[in-house]
């Protein structure tokens, strides 16, 4: 072979497998490529496949959802609404026995519209798309209507008028009912004076020497209490607000959650109880037994379906207790009690009770299908063993206790209906005998003017003094000696109104004093004579300045004693009654209160 054609070869030879070399790495670079770019495209083929199942999903839960809320909502019109309400005469109360009858009575649930993958997606760009359907359903998500109280805490007084030697009295918590003491800041059993601060309960004797300083509120207990900022009835706010009660050698101490019993004697404290609750919302002493409400969690652990009742009605939301304690022996009952919001509790001699403000629908266009909120009261009833009694059930709310009374087994309330058929109904007072727990008489015409709601009450054996407020301020009596006729004896009219009413006597006169605010919301103090026509003594008394160590300072009070009973002292002695209240952070003001005087009815007491 010539030299020539073999270099021509070999080239073509070379040539052909550098060809094929740039090829294959061709190929493999292009591999290299599109399999990363196959791979993304194949996951993204499957994402947007999930994605669009993945909504589709949801959007076929939730229309599910929306026909199941309908069927509900339909349902649940067509039983609370004035063709179908539930009956106002029932007024047995539900036992509930085991688990299974609470989750069938607590079966409803809320139902929140669920949003898939691309609506969140969607939503960023939207920040005004909406989330929660709002799908209330009976029994477990109907807002809560219920009425907050106002409270308040009181102090020991500066100073106290000067009593004559021999003088058998003393001044201690303004109570509702006689004989049932209630829990407040600072007591006096006669001997020693009780008061708590920061941490510490103080135990002074009547000079003024301290006997007892010993920390009562431990770490673990303020750690519970001083994020806690929910007002509660007793006037707890938070642990540096505690409130006692004293019978005998026992002390009792309520904090917002905590309750501590000890005993006293030969100057020390020994703990005999103590128990931890969500909430302690009011107490009572009678005799030797201590009575006091708590709210617990809801929890299938705190239910104790020996003693567990519901109203039958309201939304299964709160669940409270009432718990008795002998303090002699200290033994322990509970009963549990099943509603829909905060509680106000009234306590007589023979009966415990719970009145709830919840609320029914009623039909204002049969055509359209219109409904209209109303509220109710029901009040759950039980004897002082903790025997269930019953429901009463009541059109209109209460604002305090003093809204409800008990004599001879008759049940009185004022309940407050925005909702009336008319103006003028709006305030009713029902009358009901405990033994069968029906209405036997009502008031439900003339009590206030038109559109004027309740502000204040006080029943005081078989009367019952009302005031309501629009414009002005009419004071009314009401005769309720017999129960089935009660009948409005008279009706005072003047400007402001009062939040608080209380009666007292001089000599052989009744009296009555009003505490609350003029048109121009001043505060005031209202002084009445218990006759015939209720006539006001002299002029209102104006809480704006008062003279103190001849030194003019603008008041500085804590408002809440104007909704508060306990946030102020009363002392009757001789001719004279004296009122005691915080005018300033460290200074307590006494006004003098003479009956036989219309030109100083009311006056400052000066130290």
């Amino acid at each position: 072979m010539k030299l020539s054609k073999f270099n021509k070869e070999l080239k073509k030879e070379f040539d052909s497998t550098f060809q094929e070399e740039i090829e294959i790495k061709e190929t493999i670079s292009l591999k290299k490529i599109l399999i990363p770019i196959i791979s993304i495209a194949s996951l993204v083929i499957l994402l947007a496949g999930f994605l669009i199942g993945e909504h589709i999903g949801v959007n076929i839960y939730n229309d599910r959802v929306q026909k199941e809320y309908d069927e509900y909502y339909n349902e649940y019109y067509q039983n609370y609404t004035d063709d179908n309400l539930f009956n106002l005469e029932d007024n047995s109360l539900i036992k509930i026995k085991s688990e299974k009858e609470y989750n069938v009575l607590n079966k409803t649930k809320n139902y929140t519209k669920k949003e898939s993958i691309i609506d969140n997606i969607i939503s960023i760009f939207d920040k005004n798309s909406s989330k929660d359907l709002g799908l209330a359903l009976p029994g477990a998500g109907l807002p809560d209507y219920s009425v907050n109280a106002s409270v308040a805490t009181t102090t020991i007084p500066a100073s106290t008028p000067e009593i004559s030697e021999g003088t058998n009295s003393s001044i201690d918590t303004n109570i509702q009912v006689e004989g049932i003491d209630e829990a407040d800041i600072a007591k006096c059993d006669g001997m020693y004076i009780y008061y708590y601060s920061n941490y510490n309960l103080y135990i002074y004797d009547l000079e003024g020497n301290l006997i007892v300083k010993e920390e009562v509120i431990n770490s673990d207990d303020k750690d519970t209490n001083k994020n806690y900022t929910t007002p509660v009835f007793t006037g707890i706010y938070d642990y540096n607000n505690v409130e006692l009660l004293i019978k005998d050698d026992k002390i009792i101490i309520f904090s917002n959650n905590v309750i501590q019993i000890y005993k006293f004697e030969n100057n020390k404290l020994t703990s005999l109880y103590k128990n931890r609750h969500s909430i302690i919302v009011d107490s009572r002493l009678i005799d030797n037994t201590l009575y006091y409400v708590a709210k617990n969690e809801l929890k299938e652990k705190n239910l104790d379906y020996d003693n567990l009742y519901y109203d039958g009605y309201s939304k299964i939301n709160n669940l409270y207790s009432i718990i008795k304690i002998n303090l002699e022996d200290m033994t322990v009952n509970e009963v549990q009690n099943l509603n829909s919001g905060s509680v106000n509790l009234y306590m007589s001699d023979s009966y415990i009770m719970l009145a709830t403000n919840v609320f029914r629908l009623r039909k204002v266009d049969p055509v359209y299908a219109v409904y209209k909120q109303c509220h109710l009261t029901l009040v759950t009833i039980f004897d002082h063993n903790l025997n269930a009694l019953g429901v009463i059930k009541k059109e209109g709310t209460v604002t305090n206790q003093y809204f409800m009374d008990e004599k001879d087994d008759y049940f009185r309330i004022v309940t407050v209906n925005n909702s009336a058929s008319s103006s003028t109904s709006i305030n009713t007072l029902s009358i009901y005998d405990l033994n069968t727990l029906k209405l036997v008489g009502e008031l439900n015409e003339g009590i206030g003017l038109p559109n004027q709601t309740a502000r204040s009450v006080r029943f005081e054996g078989d009367r019952c003094f009302v005031v309501t407020y629009r414009n002005t301020d009419p004071l009314y009596e009401i005769d309720m000696s017999d129960p089935k006729n009660p009948y409005i004896v008279s009706a005072l009219e003047a400007p402001g109104y009062s939040t608080y009413l209380h009666t007292f006597t001089i000599g052989d006169d009744n009296y009555l004093f009003g505490l609350g605010f003029t048109d121009s919301g001043e505060h005031k103090i209202s002084i009445y004579k218990d006759d015939i026509d209720n006539t006001q003594i002299g002029d209102d008394f104006i809480i704006s300045y008062y003279v103190f160590n001849e030194v003019d300072y603008e008041i500085d009070y804590y408002y809440d004693m104007f909704s508060n009973h306990k946030a102020y002292r009363i002392y009757s002695h001789g001719e004279y009654l004296y009122i005691g209240f915080n005018v300033q952070k460290d200074k307590y003001l006494f006004v003098k209160i003479d009956v036989n005087s219309t030109t100083d009815t009311v006056t400052v007491y000066k130290e």
